[in-house]
């Protein structure tokens, strides 16, 4: 066996020859394209035919009947072509999985009821944007008005009115997960009467939303020949828009073709199926023209799901020398109006309160309840910067309270490899304590905690996340989440066929990467074939931090398969063993060191294999799905991803005393990634988490009364720009993960979760004061400077703990 392949051929980790190498080229194969413009997106597809979608809203109420809605104004304005209301559709709901055809709750267009503000009543299709907007201010909505929650512990009580009418006992209670265990059979409340210290604290965390630069837009058209559907979709999920689009049309899913354009940003917020698809398809149906609907930056804010809001409550037991020893967490999520097929926040804001430190007895709830506020979803790092904040926080006022030092305490339970949870997750890789360390060295914390001055402070937080998840999304054969194939012609050209999601981060450059690292090219010979559902295998979506390491494994596999096939044909021809052959420098070259000589061109290999087999292609064919898991997932023990990531992060801020103004003065970031396969892109990928964190702990929230959300605009929405970003300092150099494709891990979602704790650790060092509620605006720092507060939050969990 040779040090280049073993004998299942794959190449090791430390002979990944595209960082390692002198003369490596890594290049994103869709720069050119983004750079001079010439990508397209959703909303840039466009034809001299096209109509024009624009939607009518409820624009009165957060929640109301809907006594009658009047078209024919508008129906009669020339240039309109058809007027689409709730009744030409279906009845199925939409969800968000597989279960959610019978367990969906959000229409294409509101039927009888609206259930928030700005909910979608009606659709104008038209030959211009103009006429399409005027014969939307033409359609006349008559509603009633309902009596409506805002607030997820008033929605609790009995009276409270039911948000989605299912008349159930716990009527607004929706999705909900409840973890309880121990390992060696511990009691908790054994563990917590002998515990030296228990902590009870209250957390809250606001509502803020994803944002992104293109919002969702589709184009639509319609074959009546073939009954078929072609749809540009901006998505994170293309496999779950052609589910859903069959289901709403009571169709087979091969009526419909969902192509896969550029994606400006997603961030969680194209994992939902949104109004704009199945409207555009209906018009496309009824007109026979092609039509696109794009949602204007207001709907975007005002339709579109965000990032939910948080209740936690925490018990944690600690020992006398700092050990956790268990802890009991009751988590309130304020899901808004939508959401009855919603299990992942609940059941990963669990996972999220049990790491990243070895509890070994756990009783952990999490709810998720209907209001009526505009609803909750998927965001980068789902439900983790919420939980993790609390989380943590709890770690290092425990740690203040102990007399224990934060690093030392956090290092104390900090996981380790091979440790398993109550909770069934088993950890393979682990670099955290490394992490804690290097943050701790960066900031000269030792020489430097004693000497801070006032208004000056040093954060640290650390935090886990998932690198791939147990769920395919979808009902797949052995619950595969990702195919790839690949066809090698007979001139040596490589086409690559994956489905892989490229939301901007970087996906189609990883799959072709690592095709090319298998095969022996270079990243320019092997062309990744625009992907959809007709042209390119099954791939669950970008979801969960799982694309590289789930879809890179599968397209590695299809690799194998092409460079398994190659070199047993070159070594029957030379009589050597397949496994003392590679493909080196588009060369199938020989390890054996009594035959260096043997040597033979890629392009000659692959023209005489095809000659041996009859002129047949070398096709390749790879799957991956989560083999670690016990299939068991849904409040039940299991091991939920293939492998998890670890991170800290280090905050060194000075508080303006006087203002509240906060001055980040640097930020360290250790992300245990495995190995970096394009550590520019991983050094991207932690500066904009840096980014995205910094602005949901400062800058960042959804001003909502009574439901309605009053800044839905980049104008009155606050983020980042570039000159608020702070001095940045990273580092991802840790031991590759054994299962992961080349030793990679995730690097893109969880990386969010540290800074806001970190941020607010610091700011608690600098001031005194005690943040248990986002965000840290310097109006909120003001306040508890003036009044001496703990904090502004009052919860209401500890009356239902």
């Amino acid at each position: 066996m040779n040090r280049f392949a073993d004998k299942e051929y794959y190449r090791k980790p430390n002979d990944y020859r595209l960082i390692n190498g002198k003369e490596s080229k890594y290049d994103r194969v869709d720069a050119f394209d983004k750079v001079t413009g010439k990508g397209k997106f959703a909303g840039d597809f466009m034809s001299p035919d096209m109509l024009t979608v624009k939607i009518v809203h409820n624009e009165k109420y957060a929640h109301a009947k809907i006594k009658s809605i009047d078209t024919g104004k508008a129906e009669a304005l020339p240039g309109v072509k058809c007027v689409l209301t709730g009744k030409d559709f279906s009845e199925v709901r939409i969800g968000t999985h597989v279960e959610g055809a019978g367990g969906g709750d959000i229409e294409v267009l509101c039927k009888h009821e609206v259930r928030m503000y700005y909910d979608p009543v009606a659709a104008v299709c038209a030959v211009d944007e103009e006429t399409a907007l005027r014969g939307a201010s033409l359609v006349e909505v008559e509603y009633e008005e309902l009596p409506a929650v805002f607030d997820p512990f008033e929605a609790l009580k009995p009276d409270a009115v039911d948000v989605q009418g299912y008349g159930r006992k716990n009527k607004n209670i929706g999705p909900t997960c409840h973890q309880a265990g121990s390992n060696g059979g511990k009691d908790i409340e054994a563990e917590f009467a002998r515990a030296a210290y228990v902590s009870h604290r209250d957390f809250k965390t606001h509502h803020i939303h994803i944002a992104p630069i293109e919002p969702h837009a589709t184009y639509a058209s319609y074959d009546t020949e073939k009954d078929e559907w072609t749809v540009y979709q901006s998505s994170s999920m293309t496999w779950s828009d052609q589910f859903w689009l069959a289901r709403i049309f009571q169709k087979d899913e091969l009526n419909f073709h969902v192509i896969r354009p550029y994606v400006g940003g997603a961030f969680g917020g194209k994992s939902n199926y949104p109004y704009t698809e199945f409207v555009a398809c209906e018009c496309a149906r009824r007109t026979l023209r092609p039509v696109r609907c794009v949602m204007t930056r207001r709907e975007e804010f005002m339709t579109m799901h965000g990032r939910h809001p948080f209740n936690i409550h925490i018990d944690a037991a600690f020992d006398k020398d700092g050990t956790l020893l268990a802890k009991k967490a009751l988590q309130i999520l304020n899901g808004g109006a939508y959401g009855e097929s919603q299990v992942a926040p609940v059941n990963l804001s669990v996972i999220w309160a049990a790491f990243p430190y070895k509890i070994d007895a756990i009783d952990l709830e999490s709810k998720r309840i209907f209001t009526n506020e505009p609803y909750s979803g998927a965001m980068r790092g789902y439900t983790a910067c919420q939980v993790q904040f609390a989380h943590d926080i709890n770690m290092q006022y425990a740690s203040e309270e102990m007399g224990i030092d934060p690093v030392e305490f956090r290092l104390k339970s900090a996981l380790e490899s091979g440790y398993k949870s109550p909770a069934g997750l088993v950890v393979t890789s682990c670099a955290f304590k490394d992490t804690l360390k290097d943050a701790a060295a960066f900031m000269k914390w030792d020489q430097r905690k004693d000497t801070l001055k006032p208004g000056e402070g040093i954060g640290f937080s650390g935090t886990a996340f998932v690198s791939g998840t147990a769920s395919p999304i979808l009902n797949s054969p052995n619950q595969v989440q990702t195919n790839a194939t690949i066809r090698v012609n007979y001139n040596g050209g490589v086409s690559l066929y994956s489905n892989c999601h490229e939301n901007g981060q970087g996906a189609d450059t990883v799959m072709v990467a690592i095709v090319a690292e298998e095969l022996g090219l270079e990243m320019n010979e092997v062309k990744l074939i625009q992907p959809s559902t007709f042209n390119a295998g099954y791939d669950s979506g970008a979801y969960g931090s799982r694309v590289t390491f789930l879809g890179g494994n599968a397209v590695r596999n299809a690799a194998i398969d092409v460079k398994s096939k190659l070199l047993e044909s070159v070594a029957q021809v030379w009589g050597v063993e397949p496994h003392l052959l590679d493909l080196i420098d588009h060369k199938v070259v020989c390890r054996d060191m009594g035959k260096t000589d043997l040597s033979m061109p890629w392009k000659q290999a692959v023209f005489n294999y095809m000659s041996a087999h009859g002129g047949d292609e070398i096709v390749g064919i790879g799957s991956y799905y989560h083999r670690t898991s016990s299939a068991q997932y849904r409040g039940r023990p299991s091991n939920y991803a293939p492998s998890y990531v670890f991170s800290t992060g280090a905050c060194h801020l000075t508080v303006d005393m006087e203002t509240g103004t906060l001055d980040i003065d640097e930020f360290f970031f250790a992300h245990d990634c495995g190995q970096a396969l394009n550590p520019e892109a991983v050094e991207g990928q932690l500066q904009g988490s840096i980014y995205s964190g910094l602005g949901y702990a400062v800058f960042e929230e959804m001003k909502i009364r009574d439901g309605k959300t009053l800044n839905p605009s980049f104008r009155d929405y606050r983020m980042l720009t570039a000159l608020d970003m702070p001095k940045i300092t990273t580092k991802y150099d840790y031991p590759p993960d054994p299962e992961g494709p080349f030793g990679a891990k995730e690097c893109g979602e969880g990386t969010t979760a540290p800074i806001a704790p970190a941020i607010a650790n610091a700011i608690h060092m600098a001031t005194g004061l005690y943040i248990t509620e986002l965000p840290l605006d310097p109006e909120h720092i003001w306040r508890m400077l003036k009044e001496q507060k703990s904090d502004r939050a009052q919860t209401g969990l500890k009356q239902l703990s």
